[in-house]
């Protein structure tokens, strides 16, 4: 089976509110959207299919509703397919920014990944499957990949997870959101 050719832009950790870094240390202002300007002149530059966010788009939960409306109206305007998962610091509990704001997240057109069981959403005309699990807890018993559903095998496929990279669990028991290589294996992906 041939597979059409998709380009695909991933970030992550971009950390959008108060602290918010610049890779040179920079602060920018608590309102700042710049790295979703770049996620959308980059996207654009290179025709990319689909951009995926993969945890930690904002600080924490505490950023204001300007900042929420501001950057989710800004990622409605991407010429590209948005995915967007929460990671740690953004976590999808209850006092989520992305419940808070959920009618700023579903006007926007970015496929939110919100079931914590996982779920797989299709992009790019259904060449590509991406299937997630929204991070509502970051604890050791969150298992970023758990349960992830076997490769569809007639298109590509991405298992996308936000946690942190263990070479064992033995080793590594006490560490939150743990991904192994067996975890990621297991994915087929």
């Amino acid at each position: 089976m041939t597979r059409r050719r998709l380009r695909i832009l991933q970030t992550s950790d971009v950390h959008l509110g108060p602290r918010s870094r610049e890779p040179n240390g920079l602060l920018h202002h608590d309102e700042c959207i710049c790295p979703i300007e770049v996620l959308g002149h980059l996207a654009h530059e290179h025709a990319v299919d689909v951009v995926m966010i993969v945890g930690d788009l904002f600080e924490h939960a505490r950023v204001s509703h300007e900042l929420v409306a501001n950057t989710f109206e800004r990622l409605g305007r991407i010429d590209a397919e948005i995915a967007l998962l929460p990671g740690n610091h953004d976590v999808y509990d209850d006092t989520n920014v992305y419940r808070r704001q959920r009618d700023s997240v579903d006007t926007s057109g970015v496929r939110f990944f919100d079931d914590p069981e996982g779920r797989s959403h299709d992009f790019a005309g259904g060449a590509l499957r991406i299937w997630a699990r929204a991070m509502d807890d970051h604890s050791p018993k969150f298992s970023p990949l758990g349960a992830a559903p076997a490769h569809p095998g007639d298109r590509w496929y991405v298992a996308a997870a936000h946690g942190h990279f263990v070479e064992s669990t033995a080793d590594d028991a006490h560490r939150s959101s743990r991904i192994t290589p067996a975890d990621i294996d297991a994915t087929d992906a």
